[in-house]
């Protein structure tokens, strides 16, 4: 994206165009300058992958508040995170704090992803012991087989082996 997208030029207006509005500027004028400069200044249409139209996906977005189209955003896109791997050997406090990335448990509980393996015994043991069932438990309850499920092959309709873990 920040080989087409100006992103820190987008952030710094939008900043601006958010306290404009705090201090009562007209929402329908700010949206219609933002709609504008979207499509003029911050974003390069040239230098952007063919059949990606960005400004179309984030007018539908913001205009007709049909997040729907972000969808096609995704199926066009690769978004890659990166954060260093914590455990009980190198992990870091204030990088946890910062965690954006959260994983949610069973019992309604959300556990930063930068804190989930560093004691497996406070989060990702307790839960898979507490909420977890064994795949022939899970395929009695259900009266379905995991493989006829989950283990299919795009071009194929074949199901694959599942590899079992217990």
């Amino acid at each position: 994206m920040p080989r087409f997208v100006d992103v820190d030029g987008l952030f710094e207006y939008l900043d601006k165009k958010a306290i404009d509005l705090r201090q009562g500027s007209n929402k329908y004028a700010v949206g219609l300058g933002l709609l504008y400069n979207l499509f003029t200044k911050f974003v390069d249409k040239s230098k952007a992958p063919k059949g990606l139209n960005l400004s179309r996906i984030l007018f539908e977005s913001l205009v007709r508040h049909d997040y729907r189209t972000l969808g096609v955003l995704h199926h066009k896109s690769l978004f890659i995170g990166l954060m260093h791997f914590q455990d009980l050997y190198n992990w870091d406090v204030e990088r946890a704090k910062r965690c954006t990335i959260h994983y949610a448990t069973p019992d309604g509980g959300i556990v930063p992803f930068c804190t989930f393996n560093v004691i497996p015994e406070w989060y990702k043991d307790k839960s898979q012991k507490q909420y977890g069932i064994p795949i022939a438990e899970w395929e009695r309850r259900t009266g379905r087989k995991l493989s006829d499920d989950f283990y299919r092959r795009a071009a194929s309709s074949e199901p694959l082996k599942p590899v079992r873990a217990d």
